[in-house]
């Protein structure tokens, strides 16, 4: 029997990520970076749900994702999301959390383009 969601956590550095440098490219303000961080919060479940199902094809799959995506100026819908790096070997897992990122729009647009070239997230159960 497979364990419910609430036994696993997804780590998203949601914090560390994006203030300590993480975050690149233009606009990348403490507004920003805060606005950034407060979207990808509202996504923590269905990502620990996306890991959930990955789970029951590697019960062994750990590490960390490095996403890069860019916030459309203007309507700042998070577009061209992509998987920079990962030590998850489970294509249908970055799939999900790919699909997850891209329904995100930051609540106060930027006038110009923002750039994420490394958001991490860390992927492992909760007892570890």
């Amino acid at each position: 029997m497979m364990p419910t969601t609430n036994r696993f956590l997804v780590r998203l550095l949601l914090v560390s990520a994006c203030s300590l440098a993480a975050c690149g490219g233009s606009g990348t303000g403490k507004a920003v970076r805060e606005g950034v961080s407060a979207q990808m919060l509202t996504i923590q479940s269905p990502i620990a749900k996306c890991y959930e199902e990955a789970l029951t094809r590697s019960r062994q799959l750990r590490g960390q994702m490095i996403l890069s995506f860019r916030i459309e100026p203007k309507t700042g819908k998070f577009q061209e999301a992509r998987v920079a790096s990962s030590e998850l070997p489970d294509p249908q897992l970055e799939r999900c959390v790919l699909a997850e990122v891209s329904k995100l729009v930051l609540p106060k647009p930027q006038k110009t383009v923002v750039g994420i070239d490394t958001y991490p997230l860390r992927f492992s159960p909760l007892d570890e």
